[in-house]
This record gives C-alpha cells, structure tokens and sequence, in this order.
C-alpha cells in the first residue's frame, strides 16, 4: 500500500506545486481522503495529477479496510498526520509544515517534500 500524507496548503499556488510533485512520483491514487479544512487542497491537487476518484471528506482515517495495492492519498492537518505516520511506520514522525508531502510505501518513509523543494528529501 502507497500512502500519501499531505499537510493542508495555505492557498491556491501551494496545491498545485504539490499536484506538480506527486505527478511526478507517479502518485495516481485509488482514494483521496481529505478533512474538511483539507478540501480544497485534495481538490486541487487532485486535479493537477487527473485523478479519476471522487474526494472523501473523512474525520478518521481507517486504512486497516485498504487492498494490499491501494494508492491513498490523506489531506489534513497537525498533528493527525504525523500521528497516522508514526502509527504506519512505528517511529516518531517530525510533525509536516505547511503544504509538505510524506510517503509511505508498504510501512516505509520513501520521502517527504515541501510544494517549493527541488527534489525530495529521503
């Protein structure tokens, strides 16, 4: 399972660059999950990467339901995401700042990036 969490973007520019990056790491999600402070943000971003799935608006994320190869992608905001990553991952995460991105492919940190970073951080 790939999992994608990202942290809430403070506007419009924030998302997209987010949309750009996770296009780039071939991000084409089987869920989108958002909050409802997260909305906006999963609805840019999903737009940026031509997601074909509808956005759930969540206040918990359930995994543990998930196929072995889903693809999902969580917008939300602190502290939720670090404590969903450290429960994935079963180490302390760094809480994400602001329209930062964290991924997780089958229980491991792949990287995380920030919307303006030139690559991702590993």
């Amino acid at each position: 399972m790939d999992v994608f969490l990202i942290r809430r973007a403070a506007d419009r520019d924030q998302a997209t660059s987010l949309g750009e990056r996770l296009r780039w790491h071939d991000c084409t999600p089987t869920q989108i999950w958002a909050t409802g402070d997260g909305v906006a943000t999963a609805e840019r971003v999903a737009a940026v990467i031509e997601a074909e799935v509808a956005i759930e608006t969540r206040a918990q994320f359930d995994l543990s339901a998930l196929a072995v190869d889903a693809v999902v992608v969580i917008v939300a905001d602190e502290p939720a995401l670090s404590a969903l990553a450290t429960s994935l991952l079963g180490i302390a995460v760094v809480p994400l700042a602001i329209a930062e991105a964290l991924r997780i492919s089958d229980g491991r940190l792949k990287w995380r990036f920030a919307w303006d970073a030139v690559a991702p951080v590993k």
